[in-house]
């Protein structure tokens, strides 16, 4: 696997990104398969189940594998921007402006909240740096 920038090798030897504060949102692949939808959907219609973790100093990480790629697969870089996607929304929402019966307010647990809403910034740059950067994870599996 070769990784550019924004990504790097995080301390849980996950591909990630490290923010401003000192912590780190990393993605790989889970062990537990994707939802296939429905049961008109092809095996080749699956979803690609992967699990993320911020990394916050001092504090517990936060870990889940509730993300999924859309129908047909994903690669690492795509769930790695919509990972980023989701928490800088889930930040939006976490404003002292909104009110807490938001939509989006539930994305992730509520321990990431405050964090989430002092790095909307960041993570939202981040985000927008994958979209414009698809190959910063060079995944080269070889499935021979």
């Amino acid at each position: 696997m070769k990784l550019t920038y924004p990504i790097i090798i995080a301390p849980n030897l996950c591909a990630g990104v490290q923010l401003e504060d000192g912590s780190y949102v990393t993605i790989e692949y889970s062990d537990r398969p994707g939802d296939r939808g429905t049961d008109r959907l092809k095996w080749t219609d699956a979803r690609i189940r992967y699990r993320w973790t911020v990394l916050r100093d001092g504090l517990p990480d936060v870990t889940s594998d509730d993300l999924q790629s859309g129908c047909g697969g994903g690669t690492l870089a795509l769930g790695m921007q919509s990972l980023l996607s989701f928490l800088s929304y889930f930040g939006e929402c976490h404003s002292p402006n909104r009110l807490r019966d938001a939509e989006g307010f539930d994305l992730f647990p509520i321990e990431l909240g405050e964090w989430a809403y002092l790095n909307y910034d960041e993570l939202s740059s981040l985000g927008c740096m994958l979209e414009e950067n698809p190959d910063c994870i060079d995944e080269e599996v070889d499935r021979g």
